[in-house]
């Protein structure tokens, strides 16, 4: 219980499940229930949007757009997928397949499943410790456990199917993303180290060679790859302990800009990519998002809720 007032004959309970009576008799009495799903991974891929709660996975399907240039509303059918890890959820598309994967803690799992159907058709095989993260990669999905151990294990199906691409342990490592079918790009807060050795580590999948990326950030905690512009964002901590938005280029991810700062540590912001138009969101603190455009940066505000997860 988050709360409990006596009522004069009765207990008054309140949760975040909602509200309850509890009566001298021992009743118990529901007086509010909150029936909104815990939703705890979302992914978008052209015109599917999927979401998971613990117990289900919904796809959801995108009309065309409305009238006036006005956006369409999802559609109101949506497949309903038992979820089959039965727990909390995360997701992604990679390879045109929806993957569903394991949060948290306990043996890590990871299933594809078919957006039409709604059957699970593959179990991703090579994990091995709970999953911080896990994305799409030219050579399959690219995992981030919590022992510090980035792995790239493919799809189930293929070729490679059934045996582990590349691995390599590198403690500190917060988020990973793929720039290449060769190139891996981890952010990191430095073990026994400092900011200087660099937060940003370009991890090579052929040689397993790592190099750090000199930067000013302490930590960094998020990234989004823009492949078709050769642009990487991250979001990160400064030395004065501020939340950047970051654009690095080059070769080498040696040009690095502030696009966006926000005073103190906010930890659960996150990144959005638009690939199509190039553009780039960040959930920067509680006013509104950070919209960058290429050219300038501008919010949109939040009304009522704030977005935390882009």
């Amino acid at each position: 219980f988050t709360v409990v007032r006596y009522a004069g004959t009765a207990l008054i309970t309140g949760s975040g499940a909602g509200l309850q009576v509890v009566t001298a008799a021992g009743e118990t009495i529901t007086l509010a229930r909150d029936v909104l799903a815990d939703i705890t991974g979302v992914a978008v891929e052209d015109t599917l949007l999927a979401a998971a709660s613990p117990e289900w996975i919904w796809v959801f399907r995108r009309p065309a757009a409305g009238g006036a240039g006005r956006p369409a509303d999802l559609a109101t059918g949506a497949l309903a997928v038992r979820n089959p890890l039965a727990g909390p959820t995360g997701l992604t598309f990679a390879d045109g397949r929806l993957v569903a994967w394991r949060q948290g803690a306990g043996t890590p799992a990871a299933v594809t499943v078919d957006t039409g159907a709604g059957a699970v058709t593959g179990t991703v095989a090579g994990l091995a410790a709970p999953l911080l993260q896990l994305e799409p990669s030219p050579g399959g999905l690219v995992s981030l456990d919590r022992a510090g151990t980035v792995r790239l294990v493919p799809l189930p199906g293929g070729s490679d199917a059934g045996r582990q691409l590349f691995e390599a342990w590198l403690p500190g490592t917060l988020c990973v993303v793929a720039t290449s079918d060769r190139e891996l790009v981890g952010g990191r807060t430095p073990v026994g180290g400092t900011a200087g050795s660099g937060t940003l580590l370009r991890i090579d999948m052929r040689t397993g060679e790592t190099v750090a990326v000199p930067g000013g950030s302490r930590s960094t905690f998020d990234l989004a790859w823009d492949r078709d512009r050769g642009v990487l964002y991250s979001l990160g901590i400064d030395t004065a302990g501020n939340t950047v938005l970051l654009r690095h280029e080059g070769s080498g991810l040696e040009s690095e800009r502030v696009l966006s700062r926000q005073d103190g540590e906010d930890l659960a912001a996150s990144l959005g990519l638009d690939p199509a138009g190039g553009a780039v969101y960040a959930s920067l603190g509680y006013g509104g998002i950070v919209a960058w455009d290429g050219n300038a940066a501008d919010t949109i505000p939040s009304e009522g809720r704030v977005p935390r997860r882009l």
